[in-house]
């Protein structure tokens, strides 16, 4: 028996929301069950699909806590009805296209279980392509709120755990966000408690072109701007103020990145981008 076995390691909690990802949810869910977490509640919402996301979630029922299907108010409702059934002591939410590391959640409750204070932890995370390949990784870095809150969340969504009555305390989602619904919640839950970087791939991020992250970047953008004008000391209808404050926390980030060795790759794979978007 392994010294994280001997441990009493925190019920976890996550719910999966789903519409028609039948392409990718089976392996998102044996991603989860494949963890072998002796303490783990599976919620699956999903928004009535017409795919053949249910036929493959059948195959799992006797995993799932809860499974719903039916048309809801979107991924945000969804998540936030997940919770509202969740019973873990720590909370977070998989996306029907993302995936777990393997290990990935003994390593998260075996450091909650060594550190009963601590009530939100994130790790390191890749991102992966539709066949499950990874082509890029992002080391975490040590937090900062301000560089939340000014610069870039860090706190990778698919490689965060956080405590449910944390969760409550902070108010919850904001249903009324369709894309900045994680930056919104964290920044809160992180106010109230400061969450620690732990070392150790959990997440697997998938780039596709149906994603979110491909489709909704006008979205992204209003909706940064709103939980900035909420949560930022300089807000960003002061203009020069916010840039210069941004510039401040970026350099802060900056920073975090030679701390843990990531910024080399960071600038090739953004200068890389960055070619393919001029010679695209």
């Amino acid at each position: 028996m392994t010294s994280a076995q001997t441990r009493t390691l925190p019920r976890l909690s996550v719910v999966i929301p789903s519409y028609n990802q039948g392409r990718f949810i089976e392996r998102t869910i044996k991603s989860i069950i494949d963890q072998n977490y002796p303490d783990l509640e599976i919620i699956l919402m999903d928004g009535g699909s017409t795919d053949e996301t249910m036929q493959i979630v059948e195959k799992y029922r006797s995993h799932f806590a809860h499974i719903q299907s039916e048309p809801d108010g979107g991924q945000t409702a969804a998540i936030a009805s997940g919770f509202d059934r969740a019973t873990g002591q720590f909370i977070s939410w998989l996306n029907s296209d993302d995936t777990y590391a393997p290990g990935a959640l003994l390593k998260i409750g075996t450091y909650l279980a060594d550190h009963p204070k601590v009530q939100f932890v994130y790790g390191d995370m890749w991102l992966i392509d539709a066949e499950d390949r990874p082509f890029a990784f992002k080391k975490s870095v040590r937090f900062s709120l301000g560089v939340m809150k000014y610069a870039f969340l860090t706190v990778p969504q698919m490689s965060a755990y956080w405590s449910r009555d944390l969760y409550h305390r902070v108010g919850g989602m904001d249903r009324n966000l369709r894309f900045c619904m994680d930056y919104d919640l964290f920044v809160r839950l992180a106010s109230a408690s400061a969450p620690v970087c732990i070392r150790g791939d959990i997440g697997n991020f998938r780039i596709h072109g149906e994603s979110k992250t491909s489709t909704l970047e006008t979205v992204r953008q209003a909706e940064d701007k709103v939980v900035q004008e909420r949560y930022c000391g300089i807000k960003p209808s002061n203009a020069l103020a916010f840039r210069l404050a941004r510039l401040f926390w970026t350099g802060v980030l900056i920073l975090r990145f030679i701390e843990n060795g990531s910024l080399v790759s960071r600038m090739r794979r953004r200068f890389g981008n960055n070619m393919k978007s001029e010679c695209g």
